[in-house]
């Protein structure tokens, strides 16, 4: 499961997380977020996971 979390501390940064589950109940979080603010653009973070079909490619 991709989801929205968020910094802790003075300045809020949204990340992407991952998840982790063999029967759709128990989840076990990655450590470290799958995608984060690289850019200037990013500041305020990155939010809203999803999968897109774009052509043939998800």
């Amino acid at each position: 499961m991709l989801y929205r979390a968020e910094t802790k501390g003075d300045k809020i940064t949204g990340r992407i997380g991952l998840a982790l589950s063999e029967d759709g109940i128990n989840f076990v979080r990655h450590p470290e977020p799958v995608m984060k603010p690289e850019y200037g653009w990013e500041k305020a973070g990155v939010e809203d996971p999803r999968v897109m079909k774009v052509g043939k490619t998800y």
